[in-house]
């Protein structure tokens, strides 16, 4: 996971610098429990990252802005930082 942007400038780090309610769990992948970040990312030598939301928290449209909104600027940092 080289390539993991978790890994490399720390995606929570950003995120909980806009929003002190970001928990940031360090999520295990592997290509036996998971496919699309193995497969579409690692072996492409993508940088990645693995974001959780409960579905109920982006069920309408206002949750899904309030989380484009929330992540928008700690991703853009963390890509900046690469």
């Amino acid at each position: 996971m080289e390539n993991c942007v978790e890994g490399r400038r720390g995606i929570t780090g950003h995120c909980r610098a806009y929003d002190p309610h970001c928990v940031g769990a360090q999520i295990i992948v592997s290509d036996v429990s998971d496919y699309t970040i193995p497969v579409h990312a690692e072996r492409r030598g993508l940088h990645h990252v693995l974001i959780e939301i409960r579905q109920d928290l982006i069920a309408g449209e206002n949750g899904q802005r309030n989380w484009a909104a929330r992540l928008a600027r700690p991703l853009l940092q963390a890509h900046l930082a690469l």
